[in-house]
């Protein structure tokens, strides 16, 4: 089609050669990659690799799971000497009498105090004083405080009873 009368046409002009890829062009894109692998990497493993069994974690956890009533979850931080000396139907028909006619509150809270060395040089173990409370209706004034003992096996920490009581 002709051009119109008074129509310009815009010519691009003469195309400039493409500008070779510069070294720090490269560098920069490498970097960006490499900072956004480090985040992934970063974020995957805050969010899927468990935090590390402290003494206090595991006698937490050992507890929750008995006012839980999670008698697995219990029984799975227990010492070998331990699970060898109560089968696991014993071990939750023992928890379960423990509760008796007034069962335990299911809402607590636990507050941990500091690690605590064994009574002597010849106990391995290691106690954590927990202190439950609930806040659950009638149950105000009820708090319960014991120590959980602890020991180290096969490099990890483990709730252990048969040490304190001389064993099986």
């Amino acid at each position: 089609m002709p051009p119109i009368a008074g129509e310009v046409i815009a010519s691009p002009g003469p195309r400039r050669p493409p500008r070779p890829p510069t070294r720090s062009g490269a560098i920069r894109s490498d970097a960006t990659v490499v900072a956004a692998a480090v985040a992934a990497g970063f974020a995957l493993t805050v969010t899927t690799v468990p935090t590390a069994p402290t003494p206090q974690r595991v006698a937490e956890s050992f507890v929750r799971a008995l006012f839980d009533e999670d008698w697995t979850a219990a029984r799975q931080v227990l010492c070998q000497s331990d699970r060898d000396r109560l089968d696991y139907p014993t071990f939750a028909r023992r928890l379960v009498a423990l509760n008796g006619d007034s069962p335990m509150p299911s809402d607590v809270d636990l507050e941990l105090n500091d690690v605590r060395a064994g009574r002597g040089p010849d106990d391995p173990q290691i106690r954590v004083r927990i202190t439950a409370t609930s806040d659950e209706r009638h149950r105000e004034d009820w708090a319960l405080t014991g120590d959980v003992p602890l020991l180290l096996e096969d490099g990890a920490v483990r709730v252990c009873f048969t040490a304190v009581t001389g064993g099986p």
